[in-house]
């Protein structure tokens, strides 16, 4: 869990978010088939204490996310954050990594396929 401006706010809300937008990818892509999960995702999150968080994230083909987050209720700044991101596909499931350019921490997803 995170702490901001008093409010807690919980790690597995981006991860379950993750998991939700990029839903399962197959333990291994057929050569020559596109399954990128480049691209822009854009939804709202449950939050405790707020309407809900609009959460956007960039990930680009290149390898690199930009994260944003606006809190409703609030004031309508949005916090972004970038970095790097990598999907490790395993047997059972699949693992996406963003690690943050300023933190250096990591949010990873797991889901099964």
């Amino acid at each position: 869990m995170r702490w901001k401006k008093g409010k807690v706010v919980f790690e597995w809300q981006w991860l379950l978010l993750l998991a939700v937008m990029l839903g399962c990818l197959p333990n291994k892509a057929e050569e020559g088939s596109d399954q990128s999960v480049d691209g822009l995702y854009v939804g709202v999150l449950p939050c405790a204490d707020c309407p809900g968080v609009n959460t956007q994230l960039e990930l680009r083909e290149e390898g690199s996310y930009r994260l944003g987050r606006q809190y409703l209720g609030e004031n309508k700044k949005w916090y972004w954050e970038s970095g790097y991101w990598m999907i490790e596909r395993e047997v059972e499931f699949n693992l996406l990594t963003l690690v943050a350019e300023r933190q250096g921490l990591s949010t990873s997803g797991v889901w099964e396929c």
